[in-house]
């Protein structure tokens, strides 16, 4: 894995690289809080299932 230094290769725009870094960590929380928005969801269907069972 690179360390990022800061320094970018000539033609690439330190804006855009801070943007996309930024965007990337909101597209990881986002995903990460869909995921777990579903737990309750799950945990109630594995309740049913263990009823239907008994």
């Amino acid at each position: 894995m690179r360390v990022d230094t800061g320094k970018y290769p000539e033609g690439v725009d330190p804006v855009r690289v801070k943007r996309l870094k930024l965007l990337s960590k909101v597209a990881t929380f986002t995903c990460i809080l869909m995921y777990v928005s579903y737990i309750p969801e799950i945990m109630a269907l594995r309740q049913v299932e263990l009823i239907d069972l008994l």
